[in-house]
């Protein structure tokens, strides 16, 4: 068996994985030596599947910090795109998976890549409610104005779904409350439209 076949074939074990190919997930020792073997036939690192999923977007989509470390030491490519846009960074974010969120920003991973339909990993974690992934990004200083094809933002997004820390939060990052989508929507309209009063009026204030 070539080093080349012997990488694919681990690289797939990886990849069925995560697409529900496994019965069960192997545990993290088993992603080890998964791993290990993956790495001893000499395989790239940056192999992926013809969707564009890499052993790193595998790691990090599962939270295995230790084998995100592992493949980054080795040279994996921390902002590989799939074939629909989505990055490791994304992966982890819409998760929840933050301890490698964290990993991947600090390693260089972009915080402004986009996936299908423009969207980042900001809007993302906003999308998912995920307040920890939304803090670290903003704090790290992830695009916050960044709009989709659709032209909405992470706040708007936030205010539709009358998360009042994350407003807030977005806010404070420098989220403009006046950014409108291609419709003319804006994040106070979204707020009102869905009922949340107290989002409105914080909206209005701002």
């Amino acid at each position: 068996m070539t080093n080349r076949v012997a990488g694919i074939l681990v690289v797939a074990c990886l990849l069925a994985c995560i697409a529900g190919g496994c019965v069960t997930p192997p545990a993290g020792e088993e992603r080890l030596a998964m791993l290990k073997r993956f790495l001893s036939a000499g395989a790239d690192v940056n192999m992926a599947s013809k969707d564009g999923w890499t052993p790193l977007m595998f790691a990090a989509a599962e939270g295995d910090l230790e084998l995100v470390r592992i493949l980054l030491r080795k040279g994996a490519d921390i902002n590989a795109h799939a074939a629909n846009g989505v990055t490791p960074l994304m992966l982890a974010v819409s998760r929840g998976r933050l301890d490698v969120v964290v990993a991947l920003i600090d390693s260089g991973a972009d915080m402004n890549a986009r996936k299908d339909g423009g969207v980042t990993p900001l809007m993302l974690a906003t999308c998912c409610g995920f307040m920890e992934g939304v803090y670290v990004l903003a704090l790290k200083g992830a695009d916050v104005n960044a709009k989709d094809k659709n032209g909405s933002t992470a706040l708007m997004e936030a205010a539709w779904a009358g998360n009042m820390q994350m407003v807030m939060l977005l806010v404070g990052k420098g989220a403009d409350v006046n950014a409108k989508d291609k419709a003319g929507t804006t994040a106070l309209i979204e707020a009102v439209g869905r009922g949340h009063g107290s989002v409105a009026a914080y909206l209005r204030e701002h």
